[in-house]
């Protein structure tokens, strides 16, 4: 039976090991258009302030 600190430590390690895969698998353009996205709503969102 686990403990609730290895439960916590594989869950941890589990989570760190799909952020590493994501990104990894994470293309230049895919980062450009999520940077455009960003820029775009923080425009905007300056703008009706």
């Amino acid at each position: 039976m686990n403990t609730a600190a290895q439960d916590h430590a594989a869950v941890r390690a589990l989570r760190d090991a799909r952020r590493r895969k994501r990104l990894v698998s994470l293309e230049w353009f895919e980062l450009a258009y999520k940077v455009y996205v960003v820029a775009l709503v923080a425009i905007v969102a300056v703008a009706l302030l």
